[in-house]
C-alpha cells in the first residue's frame, strides 16, 4: 500500500513522467505497402531484410504520442532486439496525416474501414480536438 501511495505522489508530482501513448500494431496503419514510409519496414528495425518466408509474422507495435510526451516515450517503449521487442515511436500529428491521406484514396473498402477505425481510436484516446478531424 505505501508503494502504491509513493507511486501516486510521485505520478502528480510530475506528470511528465509517463508518456501519454498508445500502443497500436503495425497492421492498424494498413499494409506495408503503404505504412513503410510512415512505418519503416515490415521487419525487425535491427534487421538488414525480412525473412524470406512471406509467412513470418514479426510483432512490431506501433507507439503513437503526443508531442508532450516525445522525450519520455522511447525511455517507456524501448528496442530490445534480444527480446525481439520493436517499437516505432510516431507523433500524433504524423499518424494522423498519414491516415488522412491514405484513407483520401481509398483504395480498398477493408483497408480504408481499417484505417478509419485506427484514426478514430487515436482521435478518442488523444482527445483530439475538431481541427484535426
Amino acid at each position: 500500500m505505501r508503494s502504491s501511495l509513493h507511486l501516486f505522489v510521485l505520478m502528480l508530482a510530475c506528470p511528465a513522467v509517463l508518456a501519454k501513448a498508445l500502443v497500436l500494431d503495425y497492421a492498424d496503419f494498413g499494409p506495408q505497402v503503404a505504412a513503410h514510409r510512415l512505418l519503416g519496414p515490415e521487419w525487425w528495425q535491427w534487421e538488414t531484410h525480412g525473412d524470406s518466408d512471406p509467412k513470418t509474422k514479426y510483432s512490431i507495435r506501433i507507439v503513437v504520442y503526443d508531442e508532450e510526451s516525445e522525450s519520455n516515450v522511447r525511455t517507456q517503449y524501448p528496442l530490445i532486439p534480444s527480446e525481439n521487442k520493436d517499437y516505432r515511436w510516431i507523433p500524433l500529428n504524423q499518424a494522423i496525416q498519414y491516415l488522412d491521406e491514405e484513407i483520401s484514396k481509398d483504395t480498398l473498402e477493408r483497408t480504408t474501414a481499417s484505417l478509419k477505425k485506427t484514426r478514430m481510436q487515436l482521435i478518442n484516446y488523444f482527445n483530439v480536438h475538431a481541427g484535426m478531424r
